[in-house]
């Protein structure tokens, strides 16, 4: 049987997240951001993808159990730095990402309830 992958988690959105995170540490150099601010971004559009995930699924996943796999990817990119030679592990590069990934999923889901109330006088 052949699947295909829900929008949310189709090839171009795994090829924008993995070229994002290569690209992390030149973007730092080259345009001087800073690091909480890369993290942010990065986190926030995982907590996007998560919620979009479950709303395009249609699954009854819990909402806490979707925000604690996003919250425990940063602390394994985290964990993953400490064994990176140059690089160490942050506990507020893991609160930033914690907050990034609850504030892009909020928005998400947010939207989603705007939109759907919104468009019930067309049924």
């Amino acid at each position: 049987m052949n699947r295909k992958a829900p929008p949310c988690l189709s090839p171009e959105d795994a090829a924008i997240n993995l070229a994002s995170i290569a690209l992390q540490a030149r973007l730092q150099l080259l345009l001087v951001i800073p690091d909480k601010l890369v993290h942010f971004a990065l986190y926030f559009r995982l907590g996007g993808i998560l919620a979009r995930a479950r709303w395009v699924s249609g699954t009854d996943v819990w909402h806490v159990v979707l925000l604690a796999v996003g919250c425990t990817y940063g602390a394994l990119d985290e964990w993953h730095q400490s064994l990176v030679p140059g690089r160490t592990p942050e506990i507020a590069d893991w609160l930033a990402d914690v907050v990034s990934v609850f504030v892009g999923y909020l928005i998400v889901a947010l939207v989603r309830a705007w939109s759907s109330r919104n468009t019930d006088y067309l049924d």
